[in-house]
């Protein structure tokens, strides 16, 4: 039978299980109510003991009522064997413990927007909140609050996230409840229902001119670690601060002997060899030698910068500093122009993800736009292309003065050979686009040879 014996003032049961005494810890002070404990713990060991559940005793409401006012004892009881272990609910606590353990072998700036990600979370659900009860509609009432919530940065007065911001921090969000489901820890996503713009489309890209930003680099209200700085983005393609606090001078190589200098950049993303303009070799050789003059011995060319450094706002400065109109996203823009201009070089797919440190396919998606100034581009060298007419539409006319105007454009680039040689298959491509178009039939074919034998014989030929 089981009995009660106080010990500094607080009960204590003690019941026979197996030929063996054990002691439960109640934490009652009310003799009554230790004494009524004690009864239904013997009666839960009884039922054990003929093999009856709690449910079969007549016990299940006990028990419930316990698991909530005596946890520690319901635990004990556990333990003994008494009640089986019921399996604890996943809580939110759980899946971002699992999020942030995902950033341990990433950058330390990586690992802070996780925990950062992982606390916005925990702040909204509270981290005991079981994640089977999180609904689609507790997801889309989430996004509403992150958008609108005050947030206080850095001592700064409390405001929220503008909608960028917001987009890309509730896709870190998306990823909590994500990466839980990948894992199996939890059996449906709530968040999948959450739909988030995208911000890196090629629409999004400001094209800066060269000419734009050597004006803000030669301004004389430019520091010139920033000079250098700018440079760097705008031709090599630097990230930002997470190139610049790891860029050492051994991967500066400078031109020498006719060899022309290059430069590596070893973010954490991709790291890459770039050629050197001639304005960035300049100013890098300008800045080690100040360097030098003030006796700072440090293999790295920032020793200042680190990856908190937000090179947005000083690029921001830099360029109202000297005058100018602040261009959209005044440090992104360096990089997506020097990505933009190098694909207009033409180079192969595998140099061209070399040289941006991004993909083939990345390149395309947010670098490859259709821009007025491509568009301007294309018009002009279509316009010198000898097979530059209208072909496919029906009704159109070839006459004697398009083909001269194609071969005299032909003539400006080729020998007399190639010039004939292309000419000819101008005149081909022509034909059979003009059948296909239904400019003419084939009974025109005829009198069209005659016309174009008479062009080269009495025109063509005589100017040439």
């Amino acid at each position: 039978m089981a009995s009660i014996s106080l010990k500094k003032d607080t009960f204590v049961v003690r019941v026979f299980l197996n030929g063996k005494q054990e002691k439960i810890y109640t934490g009652l002070k009310e003799e009554r109510a230790a004494d009524r404990l004690a009864k239904k713990i013997q009666a839960l060991a009884d039922a054990r003991k003929n093999s009856l559940t709690a449910i079969e005793a007549g016990l299940a409401d006990w028990v419930k009522k316990l698991e909530t006012e005596n946890s520690k004892v319901y635990q004990k009881l556990v333990s003994l064997g008494l009640l089986d272990q019921k399996a604890r609910p996943v809580t939110v606590a759980d899946i971002c413990r699992h999020y942030v353990k995902r950033s341990e072998k990433k950058a330390e700036r990586t690992q802070k927007h996780y925990d950062s990600t992982a606390k916005r979370v925990m702040e909204y659900f509270g981290p005991n909140k079981p994640v089977a009860e999180i609904t689609t509609d507790d997801a889309y009432s989430f996004e509403n609050w992150f958008r609108t919530a005050p947030l206080n940065k850095r001592g700064k007065k409390a405001k929220p996230y503008d909608f960028k911001t917001a987009n890309r921090e509730l896709k870190n969000v998306k990823s909590v409840f994500l990466y839980a489901h990948k894992l199996g820890i939890i059996q449906f996503n709530p968040f999948a229902v959450i739909r988030i713009e995208k911000d890196g489309n090629s629409d999004n890209k400001t094209y800066v001119p060269v000419k734009t930003v050597m004006e803000v680099i030669e301004a004389e209200t430019t520091p010139l670690k920033w000079k250098v700085i700018l440079a760097l983005g705008r031709f090599a393609g630097c990230r930002g601060a997470c190139d610049l606090c790891l860029l050492k001078w051994d991967d500066v190589i400078f031109s020498d002997d006719g060899k022309q200098g290059k430069i590596t950049l070893k973010g954490k993303k991709r790291p890459g060899t770039i050629p050197m303009a001639p304005v960035l070799e300049n100013l890098l050789r300008e800045w080690q030698g100040e360097a030098i003059l003030q006796e700072i011995d440090s293999q790295k060319v920032f020793p200042d910068v680190t990856e908190e450094t937000n090179a947005w706002t000083m690029t921001k400065k830099s360029i109202e500093r000297a005058g100018k109109e602040v261009w959209r996203n005044p440090w992104y823009s360096l990089r997506d122009s020097f990505c933009i201009d190098v694909m207009d070089m033409g180079f192969d797919p595998k140099t061209y993800s070399q040289l941006c440190r991004h993909s083939v396919q990345t390149g395309l998606e947010y670098y490859q736009k259709y821009t007025e100034h491509r568009e301007r581009n294309a018009g002009e060298r279509m316009a010198k292309s000898p097979l530059w007419c209208d072909l496919g539409s029906a009704g159109a006319t070839f006459g004697a003065d398009s083909l001269l105007e194609s071969g005299e454009t032909l003539a400006e680039y080729r020998s007399f050979d190639d010039f004939l040689r292309g000419l000819k298959q101008g005149l081909l491509g022509v034909l059979k686009r003009g059948l296909q178009g239904g400019a003419f039939t084939a009974l025109d074919v005829q009198r069209i040879k005659e016309e174009i034998d008479y062009t080269l014989e009495n025109t063509a030929l005589n100017e040439l």
